[in-house]
């Protein structure tokens, strides 16, 4: 391999043929299409979760005409490049994307003729990491840290009848008449994180309790205000 980066991580083997089947979009993708995507990957990269890179991904889709099904794949290409750029782990700064395009031509991944086309994209990839991406995701690596990240979150609300009385085990249910005497909503509160031995867990709250866990996340949303003004750079 003439670049550092297919030294270290080879395209054809078993453990990354998620990287295959990704690129395979890459060649598919016109030269237009894959601009529109590079230069959209940071604003992509900076959404925190998907109920807010959702709306981005759409608006890829229309802008590009490409699926999601096809966007999904070339946002990790890129994303996968810009990374392996930024890991301080593996020095791979003296590689250019000439040698990472002729590394894929080497192995089959690209035909010749493909060659101009991925040097330009992987060369796209460079400049917008230099300039917007590479910041991006040495901020993410910081918020990240070692504990799991949030992901997404869904709610339900439902209303709960209360009634005069308990029917118990046993009991003959024509002896059981019972009564509404009132209504109560319900929140019910599904969470999804990015890792860790428990990645989706749920919970229920009344309307009260609710409030309570907005007016703390404020609370922690303020402080967090407070120590970045304090402490920006």
């Amino acid at each position: 391999m003439e670049s550092k980066l297919f030294q270290y991580f080879n395209p054809l083997g078993e453990e990354n043929k998620s990287f295959l089947s990704d690129f395979k979009y890459v060649l598919e993708a016109t030269p237009d299409q894959l601009n529109q995507v590079i230069h959209t990957l940071p604003e992509f990269l900076k959404a925190p979760n998907r109920t807010q890179s959702d709306p981005i991904l759409d608006k890829m889709s229309t802008e590009t005409g490409l699926p999601r099904i096809a966007l999904g794949p070339i946002i990790r290409i890129g994303n996968f490049m810009s990374s392996s750029i930024n890991d301080q782990r593996d020095d791979i700064s003296d590689d250019s994307p000439e040698a990472w395009a002729n590394d894929l031509l080497s192995v089959g991944i690209i035909e010749e003729k493909q060659l101009l086309a991925i040097v330009k994209f992987f060369q796209l990839i460079v400049e917008i990491n230099d300039s917007e991406i590479k910041s991006v995701q040495l901020d993410r690596r910081a918020e990240s840290g070692v504990l799991p990240v949030f992901e997404a979150m869904g709610t339900t609300v439902e209303l709960r009848g209360v009634f005069d009385t308990v029917h118990r085990l046993g009991m003959p249910i024509d002896n059981y008449s019972p009564s509404l005497v009132n209504i109560v909503p319900i929140i019910s509160v599904s969470l999804r994180v990015d890792s860790g031995d428990h990645t989706h867990f749920t919970f229920q709250s009344s309307l009260e309790d609710l409030g309570d866990i907005i007016n703390k996340l404020e609370a922690a949303k303020k402080e967090a205000s407070i120590l970045l003004e304090s402490c920006s750079v």
